[in-house]
């Protein structure tokens, strides 16, 4: 499953940097790359979602979302400044939003 979130993203989730909920590493490949537990991925997608990934799941562009979300009083839950990706708690979405298009 992937979470369309990039890699020094995942990295910053991994370090509990964010007031988002932490990422564990399963193990780290021979590469040191860390590879995370698929239970862990799996909850965090259904917790959290990417602009980017809500955006596939929608069919509606980037930009009109996040208007749309913004109209509707739907914030990213950390300053994407801070981050590096708009990422949104799925039970703060509004309702309809797979219908918005």
């Amino acid at each position: 499953m992937s979470l369309d979130i990039p890699s020094p993203v995942i990295l910053r989730l991994i370090d509990g940097a964010v007031g988002v909920t932490r990422l564990r590493v399963h193990e780290v490949s021979s590469t040191g790359q860390p590879r995370l537990s698929p239970v862990d991925v799996e909850l965090f997608a259904k917790t959290y979602v990417s602009l980017r990934r809500l955006s596939r799941e929608t069919q509606i562009g980037k930009n009109t979302l996040v208007q749309k979300l913004s109209d509707r009083g739907c914030q990213p839950i950390v300053d994407p400044m801070e981050l590096g990706v708009e990422l949104y708690r799925r039970r703060d979405l509004p309702p309809g939003i797979y219908g918005l298009m």
